[in-house]
């Protein structure tokens, strides 16, 4: 029976109009990333976790190599789910006593470095679509301890949080989850203030904009029912019967 299989397929020199162009370039790009990531899969078969990260011999310190900026620039960054996966083993293979060290190396490793265009990992990851680079920002986060918000930001001063918070569905509620309160606020190390009744604390809305005047609240927590009740009840008189779950005093 003669073999039908589709082997080329001619992209040049047509009049596909400008929808045909959009797929034309998606199918570059998954033509791009394909090869990219079946070239990374075969050299880290040779070389391991040297394949993206290796020491400097006249230094002794850590450097991230170009393969982990180009996995990151692959379309929808799913070539990052292999620089996960490689992170993952040679932590998994480390012996306990060494572990945290590991760990704290990478970490500032991962703080250090940038692509060419001045973007740390973790924002780079956070930015794209697939669930594999969602799952290596969540694991930068929780397995090593790269922050998501102040210490690392890039050449736009945006941190990681914020690129989150800009992406699809998934990756948005993730960044909404990481150490916040109520899946929304994130509380501020300093200004707390504590009393018997009550604690007080100064916190960032993640989900709005650094230009949202609002972004910028503060927290009370009442310790009694009552008094959470007469204060409600001070502050919103009449209208108190129309709040709901969520409802911004």
């Amino acid at each position: 029976k003669e073999n039908t299989t589709l082997t080329t397929l001619e992209l040049g020199y047509n009049q596909i109009g400008d929808e045909g162009a959009h797929v034309k370039s998606n199918i570059l790009d998954i033509i791009s990333r394909s090869r990219v990531f079946h070239r990374h899969k075969d050299d880290i078969e040779v070389d391991g976790f040297s394949f993206y990260v290796a020491m400097n011999e006249e230094t002794g310190m850590l450097y991230i190599k170009e393969s982990v900026w180009e996995a990151a620039a692959t379309t929808d960054g799913l070539v990052l789910g292999l620089v996960h996966n490689v992170i993952r083993d040679h932590l998994d293979a480390c012996k306990e006593d060494d572990l945290q060290s590991t760990k704290d190396e990478l970490k500032t490793l991962l703080i250090t470095s940038r692509n060419s265009d001045e973007s740390p990992l973790l924002h780079l990851a956070a930015a794209r679509t697939s669930a594999k680079a969602l799952a290596l920002s969540q694991y930068l986060v929780k397995e090593i301890g790269v922050d998501l918000d102040h210490a690392v930001t890039d050449k736009e001063g945006r941190t990681a949080r914020d690129i989150a918070m800009a992406g699809n569905s998934e990756t948005r509620n993730w960044a909404k989850s990481v150490g916040t309160k109520l899946g929304r606020y994130r509380i501020e190390e300093e200004g707390r203030y504590s009393s018997g009744s009550c604690t007080v604390d100064f916190a960032t809305d993640v989900t709005k904009s650094k230009s949202d005047p609002a972004r910028n609240v503060a927290i009370k927590i009442m310790h009694n029912r009552a008094q959470f009740d007469r204060e409600l009840k001070q502050r919103l008189g009449d209208s108190r019967p129309y709040t709901s779950n969520g409802f911004d005093l």
